[in-house]
C-alpha cells in the first residue's frame, strides 16, 4: 500500500460537499454565486436550464453562508500553513495601515522562520 500511487477518481466540494468527477472539476469557471431554475423533461429524461441569475449581491442566505465557509477555509490554511498571513492582507484595498500591518506580519514571518531554524538545529546537534 505504501508503494502504491493512489488514483483521485473524485473530488469533494470543501464549500458544499458535493462529489465531483475529477476530471470535470474546473477551478477555472466564473467566480459567481448563481441561482439556476430548472424544468423537468418528463420521467427519465433530466432536466433543462431554464434560468439562471447572480445571487452574489443579494445578500441571500446562502451567500452569507458560503461566506462564513471561506473564512474558516483560510482560517484552516493559515493553522495549516498553506496560507501566510500577509497573502491575507495583501487581498485588503491599499493605505497606509495595511502596509504598515504588511511589514509587521513580514518581521512575524521572518521571526517564525528564525525560530523553525533554530529548533531544527537544536534538534541535530
Amino acid at each position: 500500500m505504501f508503494g502504491r500511487r493512489r488514483i483521485i477518481t473524485q473530488v469533494v466540494c470543501v464549500l458544499c460537499g458535493k462529489f465531483s468527477p475529477h476530471n470535470g472539476f474546473s477551478i477555472n469557471k466564473d467566480l459567481d454565486i448563481t441561482a439556476v431554475e430548472t424544468r423537468g423533461l418528463g420521467r427519465g429524461k433530466g432536466t433543462k436550464v431554464v434560468s439562471r441569475h447572480s445571487i452574489l449581491r443579494s445578500g441571500d442566505d446562502y451567500c452569507i453562508a458560503v461566506k462564513d465557509r471561506l473564512i474558516q477555509l483560510v482560517t484552516l490554511f493559515l493553522e495549516k500553513d498553506l496560507m501566510k498571513p500577509h497573502e491575507v492582507i495583501n487581498l485588503l484595498p491599499y493605505d497606509y495601515e495595511n502596509r504598515e500591518m504588511n511589514e509587521l506580519l513580514d518581521e512575524v514571518e521572518s521571526l517564525r522562520e528564525q525560530v523553525r531554524d533554530f529548533a531544527e538545529e537544536s534538534i541535530f546537534e
